[in-house]
């Protein structure tokens, strides 16, 4: 069973956000400028996802879309990798 260490992607730009069916593993996905800290060792370094069924799927979102417009930076808490090797967001933060 692979050990899940989660932790912080660090401050980082949006440069794309996709909005994915929403069925397992192909949510609201997050592409960043650059490569997050990965504290999970996720393959794909560069993208994370937001489940659909996150509790706080409609806060969240709306903070990416937020800094993605404003060209602010956010920054994650990560936990785990999904099927397609992204990180799974677990809360948001956007700096000012």
């Amino acid at each position: 069973m692979p050990l899940l260490a989660s932790g912080t992607s660090n401050y980082k730009g949006i440069q794309t956000i996709h909005q994915r069916q929403c069925t397992t593993d192909m949510g609201f996905e997050i592409t960043l400028k650059e490569a997050h800290a990965n504290p999970d060792n996720c393959a794909n370094n560069l993208v994370v996802d937001l489940d659909c069924n996150h509790p706080a799927f409609n806060t969240i979102s709306s903070i990416a879309l937020t800094a993605f417009v404003t060209g602010k930076n956010v920054r994650f808490w990560l936990n785990g990798c999904d099927s397609h090797n992204q990180a799974k967001v677990v809360t948001i933060e956007i700096n000012n």
